[in-house]
């Protein structure tokens, strides 16, 4: 799916590096997790992207009951 105001970040958390990406569909913000083998060189500036994710759902989340959504392809 092509979407707007797409941003790569890694959250640093008790040397725990977490890769995330924020972006717009359809008006509504997003920041999900990302599993994109190429997401260092990308959010390094190393390679450029179309903003165009691939978005999967992740194994059922035995606390809530849910599935969770992960991009995992950056385009």
């Amino acid at each position: 799916m092509k979407v707007k105001n797409l941003q790569t970040k890694v959250i640093d958390e008790n040397q725990n590096k977490r890769r995330r990406v924020v972006f717009d569909y359809n008006g509504i913000l997003y920041d999900l997790a990302c599993t994109d083998p190429n997401f260092d060189t990308i959010n390094n500036g190393q390679k450029a992207h179309n903003n165009i994710l691939c978005i999967s759902l992740g194994e059922l989340f035995d606390a809530t009951g849910c599935h969770h959504k992960i991009v995992a392809g950056i385009f």
